[in-house]
């Protein structure tokens, strides 16, 4: 998540543009904890698995710093390549250069161009 993001996207339980978070981890009251905190502070979560699985989250991920719903990221984390992470990463991060000192959402924005394919 961007770090603009974490201050200004929170919004309250049930609101259709609530931003989803993916927790992965090996210890499911870890987890439980960290969900119950993201909630706290206005965001979703989906459990994404194990540490293991956790690569699906990285950057170069359609789920990285694209401030998904939680409808969204569910579907999302199921459709990372793994084999684009590297060369898609390398593409966001150009994209998120040519917008680093916009809002947010223009952040957003420029990965979500680059790393969601629908």
């Amino acid at each position: 998540m961007i770090a603009k993001a974490l201050a200004e996207a929170g919004r309250p339980a049930g609101s259709r543009d609530r931003v989803a978070l993916p927790i992965s981890g090996d210890d499911r009251k870890a987890k439980e904890i960290v969900a119950q905190l993201l909630d706290q502070i206005g965001f979703d979560s989906v459990d994404a698995g194990t540490i293991a699985d956790s690569w699906r989250q990285q950057p170069g991920s359609p789920v990285y710093c694209t401030n998904p719903t939680k409808e969204e990221l569910q579907v999302w984390l199921k459709k990372v390549d793994r084999s684009s992470l590297t060369a898609d990463r390398e593409r966001a991060l150009k994209a998120y250069r040519a917008v680093v000192d916009e809002d947010y959402q223009t952040q957003v924005r420029a990965h979500r161009s680059v790393l969601v394919k629908e």
